[in-house]
């Protein structure tokens, strides 16, 4: 049985050197972003939950001793900042797959800072072994009871339901997951798409952006319910 043809595709005149090729895409881009101007205050709550990040990473950097893994950890959250905020100046250039890895990534290192505070020997693996993470194991990590208990201990009197926090990450994981694993409804060429502004999708980018600075935040306000960010 042979297979049914798909759609034919033209052939370019003439093939595009590689800087013609950046130069189309950069003029593409451009007017993407122009083009998202009008719907892009929807991204302000998402930009304001980012930037606490930023305040709370230096809060965390004055507490802790400058030679002390906790020290790295509170700089890491500038690259969560960081990711966040080119994320979203990725959907606005109507990128929302690599704008949806980038919040995958800024998610997971939150959850690093918060898994690995108390663990410096993990810490130590991670970084300097080039030891992988995975997600699923710090949600066990930040879930087990003796890490409950920790909390229990070193936040007493707070009633934040931390179990709750942390057993919520996983879903959000799993949607960001989505468009990093290749499926045919989450390709950016062919049909309509084909790397256009859309606003729906740059509704819905800025949307799972909200939840992810938001349950960074949480993540962090679990370990440590006395921010003042």
């Amino acid at each position: 049985m042979q297979p049914t043809p798909g759609p034919a595709r033209p052939a370019d005149a003439k093939p595009l050197t590689t800087d013609e090729l950046l130069e189309a895409l950069h003029k593409k881009f451009g007017e993407n972003f122009s083009a998202s101007k009008s719907g892009r205050h929807q991204a302000d709550a998402a930009e304001a939950q980012a930037r606490k990040i930023s305040e709370v990473a230096q809060e965390l950097f004055a507490r802790t001793a400058p030679d002390s893994h906790q020290s790295l950890l509170a700089t890491y959250l500038d690259e969560v900042f960081a990711d966040a905020i080119c994320a979203l100046f990725l959907a606005s250039c109507g990128l929302n797959v690599p704008a949806r890895m980038l919040l995958r990534r800024s998610l997971e290192l939150g959850v690093v800072v918060v898994a690995y505070w108390d663990d410096p020997a993990s810490f130590y693996q991670w970084r300097d072994h080039d030891c992988d993470v995975r997600f699923s194991t710090l949600i066990a990590q930040l879930t087990r009871e003796g890490y409950l208990t920790l909390l229990a201990k070193v936040n007493a009197g707070t009633r934040i339901d931390e179990k709750a926090v942390f057993g919520g990450l996983a879903a959000l994981y799993g949607d960001l997951s989505d468009v990093v694993h290749p499926k045919p409804h989450n390709f950016a060429t062919g049909g309509k798409r084909n790397y256009s502004f859309e606003s729906d999708e740059f509704s819905c980018t800025v949307a799972l952006a909200e939840r992810v600075y938001r349950a960074v935040l949480g993540t962090l306000r679990a370990r440590f319910p006395d921010l003042k960010a």
